[in-house]
């Protein structure tokens, strides 16, 4: 008993004694001053920008605090990216080597400013552009002047977590109206990466809110080679906020439209596999074509399994369902060119379709000829298109369109009765051609 008792009395002490020890090295490597002239230098180096930093706290269970930083814009007025507090996690065992190792970085309360200039530039584009191959003798004397400085310091930058709390993003862009730019807020905004490292798979996640809409990004990503694996989920976007940005696509107005999106994006720079959801709901729409047949709370739903092939330019239409209130239609098929001159090769389904049903379904102001003939039965239709984007009447190569029960009244008369084409009791089959 005695024995086991010293045992632990060593152990105790030992530990008390590498606490000790681990308290005295963080005060005497880890300095407010030290932290200062290893990361300024280090970030003004890389980022070419003005840099402020905060009050710096250093303790031992806390890690390094950084109460404030701020990063301007490349004219050094505007401020780029500021935060309350900058949290800097250190290891422990490398300050009994004398060292200091910083693992994780956790930004809390960012605020992010992004502005896409007129010229369709961004405020960041600088950072992005590759580096001169030849320096300034003063960028030179900066330069070296970082790198001593960091040589002197015992702080090692050994970033494998990265973590971002209740961030702000505000984009501004001023392409479509210079000067009255529009505006887009992304709120709420969670971002951690775990375990950052150039080989492997890094657990990636985010939340936010964009314009009000709840967005989350969850999945993996590897650097090397660039891939990744991710599930996105996107709730009740009012699409009609970006509608400027649709303005020379849509073939007409767009009065309302929300939007939820749920899919899973895997690949890599060669393939991307995109298989999920889409639904637009409350869709207010008035084509310019058929100014008397607008479409009015509609509703679409896409059940969508694709495959880009970057390498073939190619778009693989494993399944792509839609149901435009109630009406189903199914495609498969593959679309080419799509980066020059696109062509397809599909093939659409619509099954059986109880016609009185799809009357209801699509607006009045299209079919009200139809109407009047209060037309019964069901059909259901497989088209194959092939051919150049360009060329749309030529798109269309055959058909097969199945008849039941298919029946009309005009004038007080069926035209199921004696005498007329259809009889409501049987099948057709039609074959159609270009």
């Amino acid at each position: 008993m005695k024995k086991w008792t010293k045992i632990l009395s060593v152990v105790a002490a030992v530990v008390v004694v590498l606490i000790v020890a681990l308290v005295v090295l963080a005060n005497v490597l880890i300095t407010p001053d030290r932290v200062k002239a290893t990361l300024l230098p280090l970030a003004e180096e890389n980022l070419n920008r003005k840099i402020d930093l905060g009050r710096i706290e250093v303790s031992m269970f806390s890690g390094i605090e950084v109460h404030g930083l701020t990063i301007y814009e490349q004219n050094g007025s505007e401020v780029f990216v500021s935060t309350d507090l900058v949290r800097l996690r250190y290891q422990l065992l490398p300050l009994l080597a004398m060292k200091v190792v910083i693992d994780e970085v956790r930004l809390e309360k960012p605020s992010i400013r992004i502005v896409r200039l007129k010229d369709g530039q961004f405020n960041f584009s600088d950072l992005m552009a590759a580096p001169d191959k030849e320096s300034s003798p003063h960028e030179s004397a900066e330069s070296q002047k970082a790198s001593d400085t960091q040589g002197r310091t015992p702080i090692s930058l050994l970033i494998t977590n990265v973590l971002l709390q209740d961030g702000q993003l505000t984009f501004f862009d001023h392409v479509l109206n210079d000067k009255a730019p529009y505006r887009y807020e992304v709120s709420s905004l969670q971002i951690a990466a775990k375990g950052v490292s150039l080989t492997g798979e890094v657990p990636l996640s985010m939340q936010c809110q964009l314009n009000g809409s709840q967005l989350t990004l969850d999945g993996h990503v590897s650097l090397l080679p660039l891939g990744g694996n991710f599930k996105i989920e996107l709730q009740n976007l009012d699409a009609v906020a970006f509608k400027p940005y649709l303005q020379n696509v849509l073939p007409g107005k767009l009065g309302g439209l929300k939007l939820n999106f749920k899919s899973t994006v895997s690949g890599n720079l060669d393939e991307v596999l995109f298989k999920g959801t889409l639904s637009l709901s409350e869709l207010d729409f008035l084509l310019d074509a058929m100014p008397d047949a607008p479409l009015e709370n509609a509703r679409l739903d896409a059940d969508f399994d694709l495959l880009f092939d970057r390498s073939q330019d190619r778009l693989h239409l494993r399944q792509l369902g839609l149901d435009y209130n109630g009406i189903n239609i199914n495609t498969k098929g593959v679309i080419a060119g799509l980066m020059n001159e696109p062509t397809l090769d599909l093939t659409v389904e619509i099954p059986e379709l109880h016609i009185r049903q799809a009357i209801a379904a699509v607006p009045q102001g299209l079919i009200a000829d139809v109407s009047r003939l209060d037309p019964a039965g069901s059909l259901s239709v497989k088209a194959n298109l092939s051919g150049n984007f360009d060329d749309a009447s030529g798109l269309f190569k055959s058909a097969t369109i199945d008849l039941e029960s298919v029946q009309a009244t005009t004038g007080g008369n069926d035209l199921h009765s004696p005498g007329a084409c259809f009889s409501p009791a049987r099948k057709y089959l039609l074959k159609v051609y270009s």
